[in-house]
C-alpha cells in the first residue's frame, strides 16, 4: 500500500520545535516509541505490516541484566497473567528493537514479552536504558462482546479500581492530537479500502496509568479473524507512520469520523458514568477543557480545569 499523506491542522508543542541542522542533516526533534506485545495477535500483525511498509534498521537489544535492573527499579503495576498466558514466559523484557528515521522523527519499535496494559513506568525504564521517548503508542487488539469489526484508539487510565493494569484512580498523560490524527487517517483508509470497519475512540480504561510521557493505544477489533487480517493491520500501520508528518495541512473531507473529531476540540479522556452514556473531556488548551455530557436531555458543555 502507498503511504498515507493525511495531516492535521493542529501542531503540538513537541512537534513544532525548531529543527537544528548539522552538516546538512536534520536533527531528530521527536522520538515515537512503538510497543509490540508479542502475545497479542493484533499487535504482531501491525508490527509485521510496519516492517513491510518501510525499511527498518534492527538495533542492538539492551543487555538482559540491564533490562532486569530497570524492572526492579521501575516495576510493573501488576504481575497478573491472563488465563491465555498461563504457562507462558512473560519476562517483560525487550526481545528486539527496530528503528526508522522519517525526516526529523525517529520511530523506535520494541518487541516485548509481556502485556501492554501492565507496562507502568515504561517511560522510566526506557530512560534508564538510554532511550528517549516523546510519545508512546501501544499496538494492540480490541475485544468486545458484540464482536464488531473496528479500528479504535483510546487513552489508558482507571477512574476507579485497577482491574486491568495500572493503579486505581489514576490516568496516564494523554496524547489528544496524535489520537485524533490516527483516527482521521484510519477512517480515510478504511473508506479507500472499502473495509467496512467502525472507526471510533473508546472510553478511557485499563492500564498502564503511570506514564509521564504522552501515550495512547491503537487497536484492531474484535475477534481473532480481524486481529490477524493483514488489511486492517496495514491500515493501522500506515496511520501510525503518518504521525511522522504531523503538522501539515489536513485535507480530510468532513465524513462521519470528522463530525466527532474535526469540528470539536481534540479528545482528551472519555469518562464512563452510570447515569450517562459518557463524559467526554476535550483538550482546548494547556489549562482548560470541555466536558460533553450525552444524556436524554441533550448535550451540554461546561468548562473545567486541567492540571498544568
Amino acid at each position: 500500500m502507498k503511504e498515507s499523506k493525511l495531516f492535521l491542522n493542529e501542531k503540538s508543542d513537541s512537534m513544532t520545535e525548531k529543527i537544528i541542522e548539522t552538516n546538512g542533516a536534520e536533527t531528530i526533534t521527536k522520538t515515537i516509541t512503538l510497543m509490540c506485545c508479542l502475545p497479542d495477535l493484533a499487535s504482531v500483525n501491525i508490527k509485521d505490516r510496519l516492517l513491510e511498509l518501510e525499511k527498518w534498521t534492527k538495533a542492538e537489544t539492551p543487555p538482559i541484566e540491564k533490562m532486569n535492573e530497570a524492572l526492579l527499579k521501575y516495576p510493573l503495576s501488576s504481575s497478573v497473567l491472563y488465563t491465555e498466558d498461563k504457562g507462558k514466559e512473560m519476562t517483560n523484557l525487550f526481545t528486539e528493537v527496530h528503528e526508522l528515521r522519517k525526516g526529523n522523527v525517529l520511530f523506535q519499535m520494541f518487541f516485548i514479552a509481556g502485556r501492554t496494559i501492565f507496562q507502568d513506568y515504561l517511560d522510566k525504564r526506557l530512560e534508564f536504558l538510554g532511550y528517549k521517548s516523546d510519545l508512546i503508542v501501544f499496538l494492540s487488539k480490541h475485544k468486545s462482546q458484540s464482536e464488531t469489526k473496528a479500528l479504535t484508539a483510546h487513552m489508558s487510565g482507571n477512574y476507579a479500581n485497577a482491574d486491568y493494569g495500572g493503579l486505581s484512580n489514576s490516568l496516564c498523560t494523554p496524547a489528544p492530537l496524535e489520537m485524533k490524527k490516527l483516527l482521521l487517517v484510519m477512517d480515510r483508509l478504511n473508506i479507500e479500502e472499502n473495509l467496512g470497519y467502525d472507526v471510533t475512540f473508546e472510553v478511557t480504561h485499563h492500564g498502564p496509568t503511570e506514564l509521564d510521557v504522552p501515550s495512547l493505544f491503537v487497536e484492531i477489533g474484535s475477534t481473532e479473524k480481524e486481529w490477524i487480517d493483514p488489511i486492517p493491520g496495514a491500515i493501522v500501520a500506515r496511520a501510525v507512520l503518518s504521525l511522522a508528518d504531523f503538522g501539515e495541512t489536513d485535507t480530510v473531507p468532513k465524513i462521519q469520523i470528522t463530525k466527532e473529531f474535526q469540528e470539536k476540540p481534540n479528545c482528551f479522556k472519555i469518562i464512563p458514568l452510570p447515569s450517562l452514556s459518557a463524559v467526554v473531556i476535550m483538550a482546548t488548551g494547556k489549562q482548560s477543557a470541555f466536558s460533553e455530557q450525552n444524556s436524554l436531555s441533550g448535550i451540554c458543555f461546561r468548562n473545567i480545569s486541567l492540571k498544568p
